[in-house]
This record gives C-alpha cells, sequence and structure tokens, in this order.
C-alpha cells in the first residue's frame, strides 16, 4: 500500500514539472518574440545603424576610416594602432578589438595589393603608411 502512495505521489510530482517546464518554454518563446522586436526597433534609433544583419561595418567604412588614419599620421600606424582608432571612430566596444584588428589587417593587405598603401617593417612590428 505504502509504495502505491509514493508512486501516486510521484507522478504528480512529474506532471507538475512538466507543466512548468512548457510554461517556461512559452515563456522563453515570448521573451525572445520580445527581443527581437526590440533589437528591430533599436537598428532604427542607433546613431550609427549597421546594414545588413551581422556585417560590423556599412559597405565602404573601413577603407573611409583607414584611409583617414593614415593621412593623420603620415609616418605610418601598426595593427593595433589603427584598429584602435577604428574602435574609437565607430564606437564598438574594445572588446572587439581582435576582430577589428582581422579585418583592418585584411584590408591592409588588400591596399598593398593595389599599390594604395606601403608596407614597413618596424622592428618586430609591421607599419603601413600611404603610398
Amino acid at each position: 500500500m505504502a509504495e502505491s502512495h509514493v508512486i501516486s505521489a510521484l507522478k504528480a510530482k512529474q506532471e507538475e514539472i512538466k507543466k512548468r517546464i512548457s510554461n517556461l518554454q512559452k515563456e522563453i518563446k515570448v521573451c525572445r518574440d520580445e527581443l527581437e522586436a526590440v533589437t528591430k526597433t533599436l537598428r532604427v534609433f542607433e546613431p550609427t545603424p549597421r546594414t545588413g544583419g551581422n556585417r560590423l561595418f556599412r559597405r565602404g567604412d573601413v577603407p573611409r576610416l583607414i584611409f583617414d588614419a593614415l593621412r593623420e599620421n603620415p609616418e605610418g600606424l601598426d595593427a593595433d594602432q589603427l584598429s584602435a582608432i577604428v574602435i574609437e571612430e565607430e564606437g564598438f566596444d574594445p572588446e572587439m578589438a581582435a576582430t577589428i584588428r582581422q579585418r583592418c589587417m585584411m584590408a591592409m593587405n588588400r591596399f598593398v595589393d593595389r599599390g594604395q598603401v606601403l608596407k614597413e617593417r618596424r622592428g618586430l612590428e609591421r607599419v603601413w603608411r600611404l603610398a
């Protein structure tokens, strides 16, 4: 007899947990929908809205930022200096420094290939300046 009482209590608890999980899943869906709506609205009001989903930069922003920085620093800039300028100009989170640095280096290599920028070595660092 005691075993049937325990089993019925466990089954009742099992159903209670299933209902809680179901309610929490519904709440998560509502929260995701609200988050999506707020994110879309925020894109409308951002001071520098980004285009195209997960893109960091609008078309043409990277060359403009890089060439402006190189014009202001004719002695040349290394990748860390360049990425710091881009982060400051665009208002990125400093934690994105590695990603921004990589993007800047890829752009600099393209500009070197096109003959727009010169790459020099100063000690262990690569430094770029306008051609």
